[in-house]
């Protein structure tokens, strides 16, 4: 299989060469066989643009259903002792935990922010979502509790740094979201016993801005719809709703 030509390769090789994988990881999740499959999925997908092949051979596979699990999420007393260890102990991490947390952005998205995007005036940022059939930038809302962290973050940086680069703080290299988790499993679940993963906190808050506001909302501030929050001076029900959630004051 390894000297057929990529224009005659077939679903029936593809679904050979998963199966193979499968039982050499000892078989597949669903999770771990839909991101393989959707990894092979976007690399045909730009052999047929170039017309290396006539026709995606990953397309009538089908995705793997799974169990999808509740996700674990900080308790109280748990939300405490993350926030004091890690503003006395590691306080760059804390004040990247404190943004993500009240942001409603994806980790990708605010390791991409530039000290540019963010308008601590205007308490937005603008971030560049990679989400869907095309990539769109948004004006985000910035919260009255996350303003001070924000503008501890931009602070001392130049217009084209990137806000968290080399060790959470403004330079001119981005850094891979992988690098947050690693921090959040060494500094958080090793050294406090805590085993809710960083996302959870992500859950947390959308479930906050939903219990404040409703779904709408929440969808809103995450940009899961295709119209963003933005800034303008009329009192719009966009406007409206970027007010109300700038003034959520739940902190971690």
């Amino acid at each position: 299989m390894e000297r057929l030509p990529v224009s005659e390769v077939r679903r029936k090789h593809i679904k050979a060469i998963l199966s193979q994988v499968g039982q050499n990881k000892g078989g597949w999740s669903a999770v771990n066989f839909n991101k393989y499959r959707g990894y092979l999925l976007s690399l045909f997908k730009e052999l047929v643009q170039l017309e290396a092949i006539e026709l995606n051979p990953v397309t009538d596979i089908e995705r793997m259903k799974g169990l999808r699990k509740i996700r674990e999420v900080l308790k109280p007393a748990e939300r405490k002792m993350v926030v004091e260890h890690l503003s006395t102990k590691y306080p760059e991490f804390h004040r990247f935990v404190q943004i993500f947390f009240h942001s409603g952005a994806r980790r990708t998205e605010l390791l991409k922010v530039r000290v540019r995007d963010v308008d601590p005036q205007a308490q937005t940022y603008k971030v560049l979502i990679k989400k869907g059939r095309e990539y769109r930038e948004v004006l985000k809302p910035i919260k009255n509790i996350a303003l001070a962290f924000w503008k501890e973050a931009v602070a001392g940086g130049r217009p084209d740094d990137f806000v968290f680069s080399v060790g959470l703080v403004p330079g001119t290299q981005s850094i891979r979201p992988d690098q947050i988790t690693r921090r959040w499993e060494e500094h958080v679940k090793k050294k406090l016993g805590i085993t809710a993963d960083f996302y959870s906190l992500k859950h947390l808050d959308t479930t906050e801005v939903v219990e404040v506001l409703d779904e709408q909302a929440g969808a809103k501030f995450n940009s899961n719809t295709s119209t963003a929050i933005v800034v303008g001076c009329m009192m719009s029900r966009e406007r409206k709703t970027e007010c109300k959630i700038i003034c959520i004051e739940n902190a971690l």
